[in-house]
C-alpha cells in the first residue's frame, strides 16, 4: 500500500490529499476541493505538506462528532463531507 508520494518534476496529482496538521495521533488531509480526511500516524512518518494516496485515507465522517468538531474548531471549516 502507498502511504504518500511526491510528484515527479512538473507531474501534478489527479486528486492531491495533502496533511494539513496533526490532531490526537491523526493526520489531517485535505483534497483540492476541502474535503478532508483522515490517517492515523505520528509527524515523523508523514510530514505536514505530504501527499497521500487516495487508498490511504478514510473520509472524517467516519470519526466520532466530537472528534469533527474538534478537526473544525483546529482546522476552520473545509468542504462539506
Amino acid at each position: 500500500m502507498t502511504l504518500f508520494k511526491k510528484p515527479k518534476n512538473g507531474e501534478e496529482l489527479r486528486n492531491p490529499n495533502v496533511i494539513i496538521g496533526y490532531l490526537g495521533g491523526m493526520a489531517i488531509i485535505e483534497n483540492e476541493y476541502g474535503k478532508r480526511f483522515f490517517v492515523e500516524c505520528e509527524p515523523e512518518q508523514m510530514p505536514i505538506g505530504t501527499y497521500v494516496d487516495n487508498n490511504a485515507v478514510s473520509p472524517v465522517t467516519e470519526l466520532d462528532k466530537s472528534i469533527q468538531r474538534a478537526i473544525t474548531e483546529t482546522f476552520g471549516k473545509g468542504g462539506e463531507y
